[in-house]
């Protein structure tokens, strides 16, 4: 369902997600969140292999952005985004999400690592 993998450079961790990543399997999206969070590395999340995004799964990005900029963190997603991802960041009915799809990419879009 998910896997970590730990990127070559010394200032970044890439989490690499795949599968159905909805309400049913966002304790283990959100313990590797933590985890990944606690090496103190810029984080860049991979959705390519991502099949099925729901309202929680979008809140638990929206945490692990605010978690990064509250640690001086930088926070990108990789480009280009699931079509299945856009379609429920566009169905979600908030801007708050909106974010994500301005801000992909290799782009920073959260904290500084100064």
């Amino acid at each position: 369902m998910t896997k970590l993998k730990a990127n070559r450079s010394k200032s970044t961790s890439e989490i690499i997600l795949s599968g159905d990543l909805t309400i049913g399997k966002l304790t283990e999206v959100k313990k590797l969140f933590q985890k990944t969070l606690k090496k103190g590395k810029d984080i860049v999340v991979d959705l390519h292999e991502g099949e099925e995004f729901d309202v929680a799964f979008l809140q638990l990005m929206i945490s692990l952005f605010k978690s990064c900029t509250a640690e001086g963190l930088a926070m990108s997603v990789r480009s280009p985004l699931p079509g299945a991802f856009m379609d429920c960041v566009n169905s979600s009915g908030s801007g708050a999400y909106t974010w994500l799809l301005d801000n992909h990419g290799t782009e920073e879009i959260g904290g500084e690592n100064e």
